[in-house]
């Protein structure tokens, strides 16, 4: 692969793929939620919950319980799995 090709590999994963490694779900499987806390987001203030694997615990990313900005109330009872945290392992079919 030449310079050229890994410059644009690189602004098409960064500008892409990237932002598309959290998703903003509403069904879950398998994961269970922590107890909500405020915090401080990008998008504003939210009341959150950390969710996790319910087999290995491994946190998975977190639940928006409430949204303080009325533009930001989409969110409300939605999660955020960030694929970074998602492992296959063998007991996947």
């Amino acid at each position: 692969m030449g310079k050229e090709q890994k410059k644009r590999l690189q602004t098409w994963w960064g500008q892409i793929l990237r932002p598309l490694l959290a998703i903003l779900a509403g069904l879950r499987v398998n994961v269970g939620c922590g107890p909500a806390e405020e915090r401080v987001l990008l998008t504003g203030l939210h009341a959150v919950a950390d969710i996790y694997c319910e087999n290995c615990k491994t946190t998975l990313g977190w639940k928006y319980e409430h949204a303080f900005e009325s533009s930001q109330k989409y969110k409300e009872g939605k999660y955020i799995i960030e694929l970074a945290h998602m492992i296959k392992d063998n007991g996947w079919d």
